[in-house]
């Protein structure tokens, strides 16, 4: 009976590893696949899974993720471990995360693969993958597509011994997807915890004062507020367009993974159509990540640059939405 369980294992993680080729739309390898757990490199990289062929070279990554962010080595340390591999095939990195969280984490995977490779190439648009370098992908699925096709395989091949074990995972999974409430930590209760989110909202009236010396900014009449999923400053922008400077909460968890956004209409506060199409000129915006949110203002995510000091974060984000106002502003005149 163990025999017939073990070799069952093993047919289930053929299909596993069929599916993640079938996400790149690559035929899998002639190699036989073994997977290894919390494998470090000598970079100190230790990701949750490592695929090896018989020579032992590193022929997959994979990360799993349900709402931790990501973390300095990911994913450019994982990317740069398997361009080292002696493997001539290709080389995947694959995250698996909460179908919820899919766009968010695929587009700061993107982003942060931007800023380290000069051409991310996407050679079939139906899936979430993009070549950084010959030969070597990174790309992204949930836990319910790959629960749900090892079910289905296990439930065509008549292999109900190990649908117990996938119902169970599957119910895990679940929990951890939707749980409005995750387990606390005892660090997530730390005061530096309350420093940073208080820091966050104090940023916002930074930004507003430093927009004031840089623009043409009013703020008569437009409150800054609290509201259930953060904290907003209304502005008025060279007297064409309404602007909500925010932290939200909602956005962080929901659109792109930053807690800072700006949301723009126009000088009457009316749904502006044209501001997205002009956006498309600003490099440093992903199109994708920008949406038209409550209250009809089309948002944009402001991303922060890491391990700097205050004074360089805010004149950063100024000269973005300074950026974002030049082109509005040209589109104008």
């Amino acid at each position: 009976m163990k025999k017939i369980y073990l070799h069952n294992l093993l047919y289930t993680t053929e299909i596993f590893i069929s599916y993640i080729y079938s996400l790149i739309n690559r035929v899998e390898p002639q190699d036989e696949i073994h997977f290894k757990t919390q494998q470090s490199g000598k970079d100190l990289t230790r990701p949750d899974m490592v695929g090896v062929n018989e020579k032992q070279e590193e022929i997959l990554i994979i990360e799993s993720k349900f709402w931790a962010g990501l973390t300095e080595n990911q994913p450019i340390a994982y990317l740069k471990r398997l361009e080292e591999s002696n493997y001539s095939g290709v080389k995947i990195l694959l995250f698996i995360c909460p179908e919820k969280r899919i766009n968010s984490l695929w587009s700061e995977l993107k982003r942060k693969c931007n800023n380290e490779f000069s051409v991310l190439k996407n050679k079939n648009s139906e899936y979430y993958n993009f070549d950084v370098k010959e030969e070597l992908t990174i790309t992204i699925t949930s836990w319910d597509k790959i629960i749900n096709i090892i079910r289905q395989e296990l439930v065509t091949n008549n292999l109900d011994i190990l649908l117990s074990d996938i119902n169970q995972l599957d119910g895990l999974c679940s929990r951890m997807d939707e749980e409005a409430f995750l387990p606390l930590k005892e660090k997530d209760v730390g005061v530096d915890i309350a420093k940073r989110i208080y820091g966050y909202i104090q940023l916002i009236d930074k930004f507003t004062d430093k927009l004031k010396i840089k623009l043409n900014v009013n703020t008569d009449g437009l409150k800054c507020r609290h509201f259930r999923e953060g904290y907003k400053q209304y502005l008025m922008i060279n007297d064409q367009w309404g602007v909500s400077l925010e932290f939200n909460l909602e956005y962080w968890i929901k659109k792109a993974e930053t807690p800072f956004w700006i949301g723009i209409k126009d000088s009457n506060w009316n749904y502006a159509p044209e501001i997205k199409d002009e956006l498309l000129a600003i490099k440093k915006i992903d199109i994708n990540q920008v949406f038209i949110g409550k209250y009809d203002f089309t948002y944009i995510p402001i991303f922060l640059p890491f391990g700097v000091s205050e004074d360089v974060v805010v004149n950063n984000v100024i000269d973005f939405i300074d950026e974002i106002f030049v082109r509005l502003s040209f589109s104008k005149s």
